[in-house]
């Protein structure tokens, strides 16, 4: 059965999706969702009552990452847009425990038990696309639709680049692990901004940048902002798996399966093992279907107008309440 959240809702507000399209929609709410380690923060579009979609952004962006794309999608699809653990608005894991793959699916699985969900309805873009992938190959028959955006499945990690990193990287988690937020630097919006717009994986527009700094980011004292994201999170992670073993995930999946992949955007490991996983995918799923599309790693914020009727289709036909 589906608990009340009323409890949960902080406030309510319209959202401008981008400068080139005006049409509000529909508004969202904030909500917390308790959890062990503290609270996991996000949007709920449209709540009506219904279990929503679950979306999951990339690494160390948020939940306004689909503040562009949701509201052009269909009024009677609720989405809840969530900002992982240590990102946005969310609680931090405690000193001494990292971020890694497999604690993000922990999160989807405690909302799912908070709410007393059956099923879920997955869509995550870049590292929530590897999230959701990866939760419906260890819970297949609890997810009806999985749709991801520019990325299918994990990057491997082979033994040998582990042993050459690994040690640098735990070095580099104890650092970050000791520094605390009221001592990290703080920047102009303006800086943050270009800091965004600036990512090595794929530079974004100035509204999209805007958006996931107004999420991301806090007025300190000095009257400027700092991240709110845990500084634990710029590491590389610490876990990983071979392309072996994340084929072998992929031949777990059952449920109907979108992907998204953007033109102008990278494979993030080889195309040859991106074309590999989804044969697999499309081998083993009740449906597939590949799309690309027009932009770069962050189209969904950049061309919202042409991934939203994508998304919306997809949904439509195979999000089940």
């Amino acid at each position: 059965m589906f608990r009340t959240t009323s409890k949960l809702f902080t406030s309510s507000a319209p959202v401008a999706v981008s400068a080139k399209i005006v049409l509000i929609r529909w508004s969202h709410t904030e909500v917390k969702i308790p959890v062990a380690w503290g609270h996991i923060a996000g949007k709920w579009w449209n709540n009506d009552g219904r279990r929503p979609i679950l979306a999951v952004h990339g690494w160390q962006d948020n939940a306004n990452s689909f503040d562009a794309v949701v509201p052009l999608m269909s009024s009677k699809l609720p989405v809840l847009a969530i900002d992982l653990p240590g990102h946005g608005r969310s609680s931090y894991f405690p000193e001494g425990f990292p971020y890694h793959r497999m604690t993000a699916i922990i999160a989807l699985k405690s909302i799912m038990e908070h709410f007393d969900w059956q099923k879920v309805s997955l869509m995550g873009h870049s590292l929530g696309g590897q999230t959701c992938l990866l939760f419906s190959t260890v819970f297949p028959e609890q997810v009806d639709s999985l749709a991801t955006l520019d990325i299918l499945a994990p990057i491997p990690m082979n033994s040998s680049r582990f042993v050459k990193s690994g040690g640098k990287t735990i070095d580099e988690f104890l650092k970050r692990d000791a520094q605390k937020p009221e001592t990290a630097p703080t920047h102009t919006l303006e800086e943050l901004v270009e800091m965004i717009k600036k990512s090595p994986i794929s530079p974004v527009s100035e509204v999209a940048a805007k958006a996931l700094v107004e999420r991301g980011s806090v007025k300190c004292e000095n009257g400027k902002f700092r991240w709110t994201r845990d500084p634990k999170l710029k590491g590389i992670p610490l876990s990983g798996w071979t392309e072996h073993d994340i084929l072998k995930f992929c031949e777990e999946i059952k449920t109907n399966v979108l992907c998204i992949k953007a033109e102008s955007s990278s494979y993030f490991s080889k195309k040859e093992f991106f074309e590999e996983c989804w044969s697999v995918i499309k081998r083993v799923a009740k449906t597939s279907d590949l799309r690309y599309a027009p932009g770069g790693h962050d189209f969904h914020l950049e061309h919202p107008e042409i991934i939203a009727p994508i998304l919306d289709e997809f949904f439509r036909k195979h999000y089940n309440i």
